[in-house]
């Protein structure tokens, strides 16, 4: 889960060098926190994060 700030994601890219890929639209609506900083997570679905090769 993701919250959508931009300081998050750099955070993210900067430890796991991945960035938001996609989020599977087939997904049954999830609720939760994002993995960063604990804000509530935007969106409503899972966010995939991933490195580009």
């Amino acid at each position: 889960m993701f919250c959508g700030q931009p300081g998050c994601e750099d955070d993210i890219k900067a430890v796991t060098s991945a960035t938001p890929r996609c989020m599977p639209l087939d997904g049954p609506p999830e609720t939760g926190r994002c993995v960063r900083c604990g804000a509530p997570a935007s969106y409503g679905k899972r966010v995939i994060f991933s490195r580009a090769y």
